[in-house]
């Protein structure tokens, strides 16, 4: 009959524990065996770590105490920056294999969303302005509100568009004025000569 300790509490086992069937007994107790598998065995210290995607502060869980992510979307994401090419292949293939539930899934889109895609389709269409320009066009109008000639800065006036974007106008240079956040309120999408 051997004679060794339990693996979790280190005691000797007690004879009666071991049988014919049952030769090579490892734990003295069916507590033992509970806490063992509950993985209980060394009482964690509590430790802090920093999560590698959010940069956030965690404690992590007893089952993972060597964890990186303080969660399961941070954990995907760590994923898909390390497998980025196969993601997208995956996407691709899925997209090619399914193309009517694409075209579904964006017209449903589309007729959910008409007014943000209308204006966003505008936007992209007609033309971009830098900071740089705009600090040009605030010096041109030398710095002031162009309603009520408020003095500010580039950083304190608002762009406003001449011809508003709704009505067809663009974000070329000279179809932008500086507005103060109230008189660009005040005129909203209209057309003001």
């Amino acid at each position: 009959m051997p004679n060794h300790n339990c693996l979790y509490c280190n005691k000797e086992i007690p004879p009666e524990r071991f049988s014919k069937k049952h030769p090579n007994v490892k734990y003295c107790s069916s507590a033992c065996i509970k806490m063992r598998w509950h993985r209980k065995k060394k009482p964690l210290k509590e430790s802090q770590n920093i999560c590698i995607i959010c940069k956030v502060l965690f404690t992590p869980s007893r089952f993972h105490p060597n964890a990186t992510t303080c969660s399961k979307s941070c954990l995907w994401k760590k994923d898909y920056e390390k497998n980025k090419e196969r993601y997208k292949k995956v996407a691709l293939d899925w997209g090619r294999a399914n193309r009517d539930k694409t075209r579904i899934i964006q017209k449903n889109y589309y007729w959910n969303n008409v007014e943000k895609v209308r204006t966003q389709k505008r936007v992209r269409n007609r033309g971009h302005i830098s900071l740089k320009d705009w600090k040009i066009i605030c010096d041109q109008k030398d710095n002031k509100c162009q309603h009520c000639f408020l003095k500010g800065d580039h950083k304190s006036l608002s762009i406003d568009h001449i011809i508003p974007i709704s009505k067809g106008g663009t974000n070329v240079k000279e179809n932008l004025q500086p507005l103060c956040l109230s008189c660009n309120h005040k005129k909203g999408n209209r057309f003001i000569g």
